[in-house]
């Protein structure tokens, strides 16, 4: 998965830290991922 920075823009690879700074900008950023979620649909 790759993360975008929402300051600059540029992406870089998924990084094992929550909090990390930007390694172009230096902003700090918080990084989150929603997990992959399955619903069950009833046929009728």
């Amino acid at each position: 998965m790759t993360y975008v920075c929402p300051y600059c823009g540029h992406s870089f690879d998924e990084l094992p830290r929550i909090a990390v700074r930007c390694p172009y900008c230096g902003h700090r950023m918080i990084l989150k991922a929603r997990p992959a979620v399955v619903k069950l649909v009833k046929a009728r």
